[in-house]
């Protein structure tokens, strides 16, 4: 009897506070609720694993967050925030690089050197050195600079004479950045612009202005150049010195290769006069330059 009297009294102790219960445990469920949900809708400017400060108003969630990993829906509208870069749909990338360049480059001196054998003159190798600079600027991946070159040819010679050949080119680039990950920078261009080879003929030895003055013929100097176009890719890398909410500078280093080609000949020439009859070679040819400079860039 005992034992059913304590039964009923339990039920009825259970009967009377169950909606409490229940009430405190609906509401435990709903802060929980709500505090996951504020946890996955995050503003980007308050994200945890955002290292900038984005300027939309989007929400991003932990689940779609790239710097978690797990799915990178957001990487399209956000591909820099892997590397803490400004979001591309509210920043855009400017900066700006100076360089010095060197390196080889080829000429085609077919038509040049069978016209010297056929006088008796040594030929010249179709390997040169090439040295130059120049900058350019970056707006929002696209490249816009300028540069310019001068090769060389190492010099022949006979007993009679001997032979110098130099060549120079300046460009005015367009090119767009086809990859960067972080201070790496991949980017085709096209140049348009000009350039010539110059080509000297004079006796061997050291003259005196007598000597000149006695036989104006001890050489002679005759050029030909005309419209070029350069088509090349290059990436260069920075090595960063400092960095800050604007963006970050240093030492530049580059490699670049490309293809130099004359869309028609020009005339030879001496001094101001038209020398005709000579072959038709331009400053076409290709080329590989490293380059050492300095720039930066940053997010506007």
């Amino acid at each position: 009897m005992r034992s059913i009297i304590l039964s009923i009294l339990f039920s009825v102790i259970i009967v009377l506070f169950s909606p409490v219960l229940a009430q405190e445990s609906e509401e435990t469920q709903k802060q929980e609720e709500q505090k996951t949900e504020e946890e996955q809708q995050i503003l980007p400017a308050e994200c945890p694993h955002h290292e900038h400060k984005f300027e939309h108003k989007e929400i991003h969630s932990k689940e779609t967050c790239p710097k978690e990993g797990i799915i990178d829906e957001c990487e399209d509208k956000c591909p820099g925030s892997k590397e803490g870069e400004p979001c591309s749909c509210c920043k855009k990338m400017a900066g700006g690089f100076g360089f010095f360049s060197f390196g080889p480059g080829i000429l085609n001196l077919g038509d040049l050197n069978s016209e010297l054998k056929s006088n008796n003159y040594p030929e010249f190798s179709e390997n040169l050195f090439g040295m130059g600079g120049g900058g350019f600027a970056i707006v929002n991946k696209v490249v816009i600079g300028g540069e310019g070159y001068a090769l060389t040819a190492k010099d022949v010679s006979n007993n009679n004479y001997k032979l110098s050949l130099s060549a120079n080119y300046g460009f005015f680039d367009l090119g767009y950045v086809i990859f960067k990950k972080g201070n790496l920078f991949v980017y085709p261009m096209v140049g348009f612009g000009g350039g010539g080879i110059e080509l000297k003929i004079r006796k061997p030895g050291e003259p005196t202005f007598n000597d000149i003055m006695q036989d104006p013929k001890w050489g002679s100097t005759i050029s030909t150049g005309g419209f070029l176009l350069n088509f090349s890719i290059g990436s260069h890398f920075l090595f960063a010195f400092g960095k800050d909410e604007k963006g970050t500078g240093g030492i530049a280093i580059g490699f670049r290769a490309g293809y130099v080609y004359t869309p028609f000949e020009g005339d030879w020439v001496m001094d101001t006069e038209k020398v005709g009859g000579g072959p038709q070679i331009g400053v076409t040819g290709p080329y590989v330059y490293f380059s050492v400079g300095g720039g930066g860039f940053g997010w506007e």
